[in-house]
């Protein structure tokens, strides 16, 4: 069962980088996440006592941060994968067990590695935390760790971007939810159809209508578009069909339908059209 943490508590060296970003002498970046066994007395884990805190007590792991989510105005949300298997080498980062007893969090001046600072403490409020057994080589130990900051403006806030940073799973699935979203708005988009027809034509979303009122004429020459064919039957290489009959003397209900090769295009919104218009293009 996870073990309790007491609220974070800002160091006077955070506060001190927090004064500096207020008054626009630097920006700020959250480095990275660490956890170490230190164990606290009572008087040590007073607030007092945590704001000139400038390390943890006993520092055993650091981990890349994950992402950062604007919480409210004045606080982040930073997220880190915190485990005993280094995930990109797969290697165990743990020798010997221990009790996660204090997390910090780090920060510095943006682009400036010389200033990194302990920003934030917490630390159990019993006497041990959760225990971080050594890996054994099968199931890795993994926890999803939050970690709430105050900060002057939370839109202007990054973290460190690292090569080792973990996506997490739940990051992976919002990813791949946009995406999924993002095709099926493209797939929407390629598969409208160039219909031709009078101006009533049932249309369907992302179809072009030529509107055509009586016989079609006998000829009838219009721009030719990449992504645009003309054919009785549904290309598999274009985004937009028009279909057509499948040749010349093709009926139509009976009617003989004429091929068309030749004819003034006009493209609009509106029904409406120039008078030596033979087929009007109307975007629905």
């Amino acid at each position: 069962m996870p073990q309790p943490f007491s609220s974070a508590v800002m160091t006077d060296q955070g506060a001190a980088l927090l004064t500096r970003v207020q008054s626009g002498v630097c920006k700020m970046e959250f480095t990275r996440m660490a956890v170490g066994d230190g164990i606290y007395a009572d008087d040590e884990k007073t607030i007092q006592a945590l704001q000139q805190r400038s390390g943890l007590k006993s520092l055993r792991n650091a981990y890349a941060l994950s992402s950062i989510e604007i919480h409210n105005t004045h606080s982040v949300k930073i997220t880190a994968l915190i485990s005993n298997q280094d995930q990109a080498s797969k290697e165990s980062l743990i020798e010997e067990g221990y009790y996660i007893n204090e997390i910090g969090l780090f920060a510095r001046e943006t682009g400036n590695a010389d200033t990194e600072i302990l920003y934030s403490i917490a630390v159990t409020t019993g006497q041990n935390g959760d225990f971080m057994p050594p890996y054994n080589g099968f199931n890795p130990v993994q926890i999803i760790q939050d970690y709430y900051a105050t900060v002057n403006n939370a839109a202007e806030v990054t973290i460190q971007v690292d090569n080792g940073a973990v996506a997490l799973a739940e990051d992976l699935l919002a990813l791949q939810q946009k995406l999924s979203l993002l095709e099926a708005q493209l797939s929407k988009m390629s598969r409208g159809k160039v219909r031709i027809g009078p101006a009533d034509t049932q249309l369907e979303l992302e179809d072009t209508l030529f509107i055509v009122e009586g016989m079609l004429p006998e000829n009838f020459e219009a721009a030719s578009y990449s992504n645009m064919v003309f054919s009785a039957a549904a290309p598999e290489d274009a985004q937009y069909w028009a279909e057509t009959p499948e040749s010349s003397g093709a009926t139509a209900d009976g009617t003989e339908v004429p091929v068309i090769t030749n004819g003034k295009l006009a493209v609009s919104k509106e029904a409406d059209a120039p008078d030596d218009t033979a087929f009007l293009a109307k975007i629905n």
